[in-house]
């Protein structure tokens, strides 16, 4: 389910019966700071006061409520309520945070519940704040661009039981969690009926903020399970969300979908830091990558870190090494092929393995390190090792007047 908001942050408006533009107060944290995504006006509560709704970047989204010129942000957490749904259907979510846009439901039906439908209610409410459900539909559109002629809106959600599919999801709940800058292989097992054996299709329903997933996955024809594969960036929101995994595969009468269960994920900030030193090497020599921890969360047993990203045609004996939360650094030795590239390569990071629970937490740590190539310094000429001698001074040329008073000097020299 994906909750709507609107855009745009204006501050000269006309409301008067004559119209003219009015100049009213609007938060100052809103010119600077934390920059904005969606934005929008809308008068939300009925009262005559354009209120003013902000979609943040790396911040929760606002809400200001306009009384008169003075404005209140009033969003917060929401709750989501479903009223009307077909007997025997249960819907579960979480509620949505101030800093997100949306939430994922899944619906659940039990297995004695009537095959049938209905328009259900659905209400989303803050503690000052309440609203329902608006989906726009595209009824008609064609060129240019996919113009669309005729549309309609729908405030109602609708909820069928259909007849029960083939196979069943869950998600394995994950025993560590995904760090920041770390990644995680989330394993989903699929339940078949007898008989049905065709490949299923799985989707992340919903990312939570700063993770990225795979944009499908396919559980193979015959087979049971996937691993799907996460990622988190360095501003991942270190919290518990609720994710879901749905489902397709060709049922005989054209695809048919289903979800798993609403499983947690766990974001926290790494176990550990690293930098790594400027490594420079020549063509067709050895050198040593040194890398520096810094332990962050400490932990129990042995971390396996690997080297990656070494620039072409340099390699390494051992690549993989063991640290503990006590070590201070690591060191890899490397040697530099004859016609390694020469210049600066900035490809250089290492995977870390923290054991936890069985398990282990994948980080990637160090992005973006550089190894220098060096061209072999140049050899000396032949014989150029030898000391050369002092150079014979050249001999001043005397002029004519010189050599004269130089002659008579020695004449002199001679009679005495």
């Amino acid at each position: 389910m994906r909750v709507l908001g609107f855009s745009a942050l204006l501050v000269l408006f006309a409301q008067d019966p004559v119209p003219r533009p009015r100049l009213e107060a609007f938060p100052g944290e809103l010119r600077l700071g934390t920059p904005s995504l969606t934005n929008a006006i809308a008068d939300y509560d009925g009262d005559g006061d354009l209120d003013i709704y902000v979609g943040m970047n790396g911040a929760p989204n606002r809400l200001y409520r306009n009384d008169g010129g003075s404005f209140t942000d009033v969003a917060g957490d929401a709750t989501l309520a479903f009223d009307n749904l077909p007997p025997g259907v249960t819907a579960h979510c979480e509620p949505i945070l101030a800093g997100v846009d949306r939430v994922p439901v899944v619906f659940e039906a039990t297995a004695d519940a009537a095959i049938a439908g209905t328009l259900a209610d659905v209400v989303a409410a803050t503690k000052n704040v309440k609203g329902g459900f608006l989906q726009q539909v595209n009824l008609i559109y064609g060129p240019p661009n996919n113009t669309v002629f005729f549309g309609t809106a729908v405030r109602k959600l609708a909820v069928a039981v259909a007849e029960e599919a083939p196979f069943k999801l869950s998600i394995v709940e994950p025993k560590v969690p995904l760090v920041r800058a770390g990644a995680m292989n989330l394993k989903v097992v699929a339940e078949r009926k007898a008989g049905f054996d065709k490949p299923i299709t799985l989707k992340l329903l919903w990312s939570p903020p700063g993770v990225s997933a795979a944009g499908e996955v396919v559980i193979p024809a015959g087979q049971n399970e996937a691993f799907y594969p996460l990622n988190a960036d360095g501003n991942a929101a270190a919290q518990t969300w609720k994710i879901a995994v749905i489902g397709s595969a060709d049922a005989g009468h054209g695809a048919i979908w289903t979800s798993s269960q609403l499983a947690p994920l766990r974001i926290e900030t790494p176990y550990l830091g690293m930098t790594i030193d400027l490594t420079a090497v020549e063509q067709g020599k050895d050198g040593e990558v040194t890398c520096k921890l810094s332990i962050l969360k400490p932990w129990e047993g042995k971390a396996k870190v690997t080297l990656h990203g070494l620039p072409p045609q340099v390699t390494g004996a051992v690549l993989e090494k063991e640290i503990t939360k006590d070590d201070k650094e690591v060191e890899f030795a490397i040697k530099a092929g004859e016609k390694s590239p020469a210049g600066q390569h900035k490809t250089v990071f290492c995977q870390v393995l923290v054991p936890e629970a069985g398990d282990t937490i994948a980080h990637s740590v160090a992005g973006g390190s550089v190894i220098r190539i060096d061209p072999p310094a140049s050899a000396p000429a032949p014989g150029a090792g030898a000391t050369a001698g002092p150079k014979p001074v050249e001999k001043k040329k005397l002029s004519r007047l010189e050599q004269l008073r130089l002659e008579a000097e020695s004449t002199t020299k001679e009679q005495k």
